[in-house]
């Protein structure tokens, strides 16, 4: 149950949040509406209240920003790439995330996720103590095999 203060102290922080378009702010809004609500029988007065709360999200907020790395404008711009551009790493990704749900082996499975990071059938064929010629029949059954299963789902969609 809310006191009268902590609801007090709530309105006006919310009321606050609706008026603001600033990130930092917006955020440190935020975490004093948590620190609210989890001291709902606060019966301090509501000003205090709401002092206090944006005060400890301030320093919680200002303490992640110095313990991220600092980075220059120059730099976060090039770590973005251009707008449109499709991301090299997605296709990796998606193959990744339906290989989770593929109907093939474990045994597939793991094959297939190594080809996929980049691995070649020598390198896995010295894993596996096995020839390279027969690595090389494993790979392709695997990739038969997901091919299957990939142009069944491909048809069901």
């Amino acid at each position: 149950m809310f006191s009268s203060q902590a609801q007090s102290a709530y309105s006006t922080l919310q009321s606050q949040a609706l008026l603001s378009a600033d990130g930092y702010m917006l955020d440190r809004l935020e975490r004093a509406l948590d620190e609210i609500l989890r001291n709902p029988r606060n019966t301090n007065p509501a000003p205090f209240q709401v002092r206090s709360a944006l005060a400890n999200a301030g320093k919680v907020i200002d303490n992640r920003r110095n313990l991220a790395p600092q980075t220059s404008l120059d730099e976060q711009a090039k770590s973005f790439d251009e707008p449109g551009k499709i991301d090299a790493r997605y296709g990796a990704f998606e193959i990744s995330y339906w290989l989770d749900r593929a109907a093939v082996s474990d045994a597939d499975r793991r094959l297939l996720r190594s080809l996929a990071a980049g691995a070649d059938a020598t390198a896995l064929a010295e894993t596996a103590g096995v020839s390279v010629q027969r690595m090389r029949e494993r790979v392709s059954r695997a990739r038969r095999a997901a091919s299957r299963d990939y142009q069944a789902s491909v048809v069901a969609a």
